[in-house]
């Protein structure tokens, strides 16, 4: 009998210590993934920070027309870098944003305009662009961040109503002057396609430029007819998709007006 009961004590013993194991064990998981929640709403709320601190240093709605709807201090940003060649602005949206052009396209991947680190990085222009927005196509990036921050607005463009109540993006460029333009495209684009075969400018071959109109056309999710002439000139803001697929971007595109 106590040769039994010892057996049986051996093995709630074991059955103890395992407990006592898978406790610490999940206690960690648990400690571990709200330390990841914390970091994560952390980081959100100092990009919020930065942005709208952006919004309130450099820019004023005050004398705010048609053609200029807000004001912004663009010789001050450009004091704290000169990579800020304009601004981007979509009617109310959260898209308030300085516009940046590196090296290459992945030095403000997650680089903030005042040069230091941050996750959701800037709103910027392909390397391959003119600064002065004067291509036929000019592909503007941003995150798809998920507290819908930097471009991760844009897939509300999938909704042709939220395209007929925000149908104007707005870029201030270099020489100070606001552009304006109209959305007439969103679709799902291939990374080795048209929409990326840059730079689209005025000295590339028309089939270059033909190609894209055709890529528009096909792919537009939205109803009607899209109307691209060869004199036209677009702007692209592309984000990554929600299942963050490394071959497809959602884009969003514009026609100056």
């Amino acid at each position: 009998g106590s040769k039994i009961k010892k057996m049986k004590d051996k093995k709630h013993g074991r059955k103890a210590i395992i407990n006592r194991i898978l406790t610490v064990a999940f206690l960690f998981v648990f400690l571990f993934s709200l330390y990841k929640i914390v970091n994560i709403f952390l980081e959100y709320r100092n990009i919020d920070k930065l942005y709208d601190d952006t919004v309130t240093q450099y820019t004023s709605d005050e004398h705010k027309t048609d053609t200029d709807p807000i004001e912004v201090d663009l010789k001050q940003l450009q004091a704290v870098n000169d990579d800020v060649i304009g601004w981007i602005y979509i009617p109310g949206t959260n898209i308030n944003f300085p516009v940046l052009q590196g090296k290459n396209n992945k030095q403000y991947l997650f680089q903030s305009y005042e040069k230091e680190y941050l996750t959701a990085g800037s709103i910027f222009i392909d390397y391959r662009c003119a600064e002065d927005f004067t291509d036929k196509n000019t592909v503007i990036y941003g995150h798809n961040m998920h507290n819908g921050s930097m471009f991760g607005k844009l897939k509300r463009y999938k909704e042709e109503e939220y395209k007929k109540t925000h149908p104007y993006i707005y870029i201030l460029n270099s020489d100070k002057e606001w552009n304006q333009y109209e959305i007439i495209a969103c679709f799902q684009a291939d990374v080795e396609g048209a929409v990326y075969d840059l730079p689209i400018d005025e000295k590339c071959s028309e089939e270059k430029f033909k190609q894209l109109r055709t890529t528009i056309k096909a792919e537009n999710i939205y109803s009607g007819d899209v109307k691209i002439t060869k004199e036209d000139h677009l702007i692209t803001l592309s984000t990554c998709t929600q299942d963050s697929r490394n071959d497809v971007r959602v884009v969003v595109i514009a026609k100056l007006i």
